[in-house]
């Protein structure tokens, strides 16, 4: 059992450890499970982060170009600075992008979406937890963003490691995911224990 704060620093370390190769064959193992999970057919809309290279994230760009090649709606983030706010931008194929503050990559000229109504929200993590407990990078956007939204989307991480048993400090408005997806694994938070 760990807390946020010792999780972000070792798992950031770790996924700093994975060679480039090697976290492009991860991502792919990651997006086949997910197209796994979630048929084409069954949705339209989708939000997903573009990926941070310097973090060493998971490269989401398999998911978002087959989605693109299916006609989906892609919806991604683009961060307000000024009102330290998460707004979405709607992702067009061969768009041009910029790198913003925290080296995420947004639309040049963003179609920011007034009310997004996306089916899947794919968030960015360092963690998780066996009870579908998600450690991000501490400025709690996506525990803002998904709050906000009427209709809720199911809530997707990807991770490339397996989950941790516990998080020590989650705190009441901290949105728990849905499902997380990892290359070996896919964890299902909707069913309930019995």
């Amino acid at each position: 059992m760990k807390d946020k704060s010792s999780l972000r620093k070792e798992y950031l370390q770790k996924r700093k450890s994975i060679t480039a190769t090697e976290r492009g064959r991860m991502s792919d193992k990651i997006a086949a499970l997910f197209f796994k999970q979630f048929p084409a057919r069954s949705f339209e809309c989708i939000h997903i982060y573009l990926p941070i290279e310097k973090l060493a994230e998971v490269d989401t760009w398999p998911i978002i170009r087959e989605c693109h090649s299916l006609q989906k709606r892609v919806l991604i983030p683009f961060y307000d600075a000024k009102n330290q706010d998460m707004l979405t931008a709607i992702l067009r194929p061969g768009e041009e992008l910029r790198s913003n503050a925290w080296g995420s990559l947004e639309p040049l000229n963003p179609g920011l979406e007034p009310a997004p109504r996306p089916e899947i929200v794919i968030a960015p993590l360092l963690s998780f937890d066996e009870k579908g407990f998600r450690v991000g990078y501490g400025k709690g956007y996506y525990d803002r963003f998904m709050v906000k939204l009427a209709a809720k989307p199911v809530m997707t991480g990807l991770s490339f490691f397996e989950p941790e048993q516990n998080i020590t400090d989650v705190n009441e408005w901290d949105y728990p995911l849905d499902f997380c997806i990892t290359p070996l694994n896919l964890y299902d938070f909707t069913i309930a224990d019995t």
